[in-house]
């Protein structure tokens, strides 16, 4: 990122930090890196959040780490924004960036502060159907985009759903895509896996549509591919058990809770990453796979074709038929894998944390 001396404070809140991972709390943590010390405040104290160890200059506190309750995370939130109030009444800072869609700190920092917003996605709007219809988080979305001077999203699918669904003026909107740490990808320690297998990255909630790959499974093993599916992320629900036990798929499909390190190593030796989500802001695993250099499969859906930009096979995320056939093409040709393999690694190097927070410090610039 190049040097500038930039004018400003910009104060973040705690409200994302309650998750131990996350795509959110990691996008706030890789921009606050690339940021000058003087230039940012982070109002934390209490988390169990991994990434912030990053941040060398934040001092906080873990919160009843070894102890899981119902109501954790919500107490995390409020005992943070108990700490927070003193610091946003005061508001001794330029720009307020929220890092979660509630609005409590934009009715208490002073009038003249500069309010600034991150929408990841239109999940809520695009895809009502997995919501239910007074879900909190689109009403206090609705509520933040009224309320903020500016809004950064990270897709022009994303921009364009904020303009069709919330009637947002196309000039209060900034795209600024995420970023990757290639190199990270290039130099982590090698982890072995000695099986064929594709590999699911993320939560594994109803639109991310994992199903059509419990599908399509069993047709692959039908026609004589040894292989099976990893998915990365949260362990099975009892009730993913009992479907994947019942299709006769419990020794096919294998869930890890991976280390960064060894979700990298997960990526290095997939056949492929297979994204079949009906909708994402951004889709990070999509980069992550392709800086590993894995081969990417993705639904031809929301914002996946443009991140992917050309260097992924698409499919129809409706069709198990389609789906199946994108698979075959890289199960049987080394050709069409390592031309995937190539056009990822070249697309991959648009992407950095350093020109994604460098446009950051740019537009908070621009709005002081």
């Amino acid at each position: 990122m190049r040097n500038h001396d930039y004018n400003f404070t910009v104060c973040f809140d705690h409200l994302c930090f309650w998750e131990k991972f996350g795509g959110v709390s990691k996008y706030f943590v890789e921009l606050m890196k690339r940021m000058p010390g003087e230039n940012y405040k982070l109002l934390l104290k209490y988390t169990n959040n991994e990434y912030i160890g990053q941040l060398k200059d934040i001092k906080t506190h873990t919160f009843l780490e070894n102890q899981n309750f119902r109501g954790k995370a919500k107490l995390i939130s409020e005992v943070g924004k108990i700490f927070s109030v003193p610091s946003l009444i005061k508001g001794d800072f330029d720009i307020y960036h929220p890092t979660h869609y509630d609005c409590y700190g934009l009715n208490l920092v002073p009038k003249k502060t500069v309010k600034v917003a991150t929408m990841h996605d239109m999940n809520y709007f695009a895809i009502p159907q997995y919501y239910s219809p007074g879900n909190r988080n689109k009403i206090n979305q609705i509520k933040m985009a009224g309320r903020v001077d500016h809004i950064i999203t990270v897709s022009q699918k994303s921009k364009e759903d904020l303009q069709e669904y919330l009637k947002i003026p196309e000039e209060k909107i900034t795209v600024i895509y995420h970023g990757i740490d290639a190199e990270r990808y290039h130099n982590a320690p090698l982890i072995p896996y000695n099986e064929p297998y594709l590999l699911f990255v993320g939560r594994r909630n109803e639109y991310k549509n994992v199903k059509i790959l419990y599908e399509v499974m069993p047709r692959l093993i039908e026609k004589g591919y040894d292989i099976k599916l990893y998915c990365a992320g949260l362990p099975p629900t009892e009730a993913e058990m009992k479907f994947l036990s019942s299709h006769r798929l419990d020794k096919v499909v294998k869930f890890i809770q991976a280390s960064d390190i060894e979700l990298i190593n997960l990526y290095r030796h997939a056949e492929a990453f297979v994204f079949p989500s009906y909708y994402e802001g951004f889709g990070l695993p999509v980069l992550e796979a392709m800086a590993a250099g894995c081969p990417t499969i993705l639904a031809d859906a929301s914002c996946l074709p443009e991140i992917s930009g050309g260097a992924s096979l698409l499919f129809d995320p409706s069709s198990a038929d389609d789906l199946e056939a994108q698979l075959i093409k890289i199960l049987d040709s080394a050709d069409v894998r390592n031309n995937l393999i190539t056009a990822g690694n070249n697309r991959v190097s648009q992407f950095s944390w350093e020109k994604s927070a460098s446009e950051h410090l740019d537009l908070y610039n621009k709005l002081v």
